[in-house]
């Protein structure tokens, strides 16, 4: 439908952790990024995914935001 009016959609996610594995986090990030190549330009203009702390220890929270500081963004996939 939105691809019609020539404006292509755009894939948005959302994970929330609380303590969570973060080597399972970096894998799953990974995963959707790959898979952003796959469809970014040509079926979506964008993947955007967005990790939620719900208030971890503050030690899974540093270990956290410096795992995503590292990771490589792409163009078509923001991550916040």
């Amino acid at each position: 439908m939105d691809e019609i009016r020539g404006e292509s959609p755009q894939l948005s996610v959302s994970i929330v952790t609380y303590n969570s594995s973060l080597e399972l986090l970096r894998r799953t990030l990974s995963s959707l990024q790959v898979a952003a190549r796959q469809v970014v330009p040509r079926i979506l203009s964008e993947v955007s995914v967005t990790v939620v702390d719900n208030a971890s220890a503050a030690e899974y929270q540093a270990q956290l935001g410096q795992m995503l500081r590292d990771f490589t963004a792409e163009a078509g996939f923001h991550l916040q």
